[in-house]
């Protein structure tokens, strides 16, 4: 993905404040002026200004050419996505917890129409949520998808296969680029690759325990580069934080 040298460093600047007053506001743990809503917003915009900051440098190392056309894409899906949900996510931590579902679905959705926008136009972006399965597994469930056609998997503890694959992953906190499948074999993923053949995963975080995925895949090799696994894990960061406001204390 050969763009974001024009990207402006205010970008990470406007996350990293953001996520600073909302620590403000949050108050102290412990005390009666305690917002848990507050802080979490906090943190998430606090690792989403940093990873940026490292994206764009990356990016900007990167990018020589191209930079009108493929730089304006770009500029339209962060003045759709990436601030917008900074807004969504600050409203969900001002309300009830039985008032969250309508911003909740909105960040869940303009993350992943931000990465339909920035990459190629078969690209199909997936967002996994971790949920109870029957017998007492678990289960990767699709809670948002966008993109090329074709209806997602959900991935399956103790299946025998790529759900035990997927899960034995997700464990290690740390994303997964895999450039070209058909030379990439990974033990146990298979069944995987079905409409595409290059992806992204990164898993979604809550205090460094895995809750999700979420995960961009294209069916031309080339189309995602490594480059790219810095905005996958940025707006998996975000994603978490709307994770952690939408879900009940007792079941985080």
């Amino acid at each position: 993905m050969q763009r974001l040298a024009w990207v402006p460093a205010w970008l990470s600047g406007i996350a990293t404040v953001f996520g600073g007053i909302a620590f403000v506001v949050s108050g102290t743990p412990g005390t009666a002026e305690y917002s848990g809503g507050w802080f979490w917003t906090g943190v998430g915009s606090t690792a989403l200004g940093i990873t940026l900051s490292g994206f764009v440098e990356r990016a900007r190392r990167r990018t020589t050419e191209n930079l009108s056309s493929e730089g304006g894409s770009f500029q339209i899906a962060l003045e759709q996505g990436f601030l917008p949900s900074l807004e969504d996510l600050a409203k969900m931590a001002g309300k009830p917890q039985t008032h969250r579902q309508r911003d909740y679905q909105r960040v869940l959705d303009r993350a992943s129409q931000v990465l339909v926008i920035s990459f190629t136009a078969d690209v199909r972006v997936v967002v996994y949520r971790l949920t109870d399965a029957i017998l007492g597994s678990q289960e990767l469930a699709v809670e948002n998808s966008h993109g090329r056609r074709g209806k997602p998997k959900p991935f399956i503890e103790g299946d025998g296969g790529r759900g035990d694959a997927v899960f034995d992953w997700i464990e290690g906190g740390a994303s997964l680029f895999v450039d070209d499948l058909a030379v990439r074999k990974l033990p146990g993923w298979q069944g995987s690759g079905k409409g595409y053949k290059t992806f992204i995963s990164a898993p979604i975080l809550i205090d460094g325990k895995p809750k999700g995925m979420l995960t961009v895949d294209a069916p031309t090799p080339g189309d995602l580069d490594e480059t790219d696994r810095s905005l996958v894990e940025s707006l998996a960061a975000l994603v978490g934080v709307a994770f952690a406001l939408h879900t009940p204390k007792d079941r985080a």
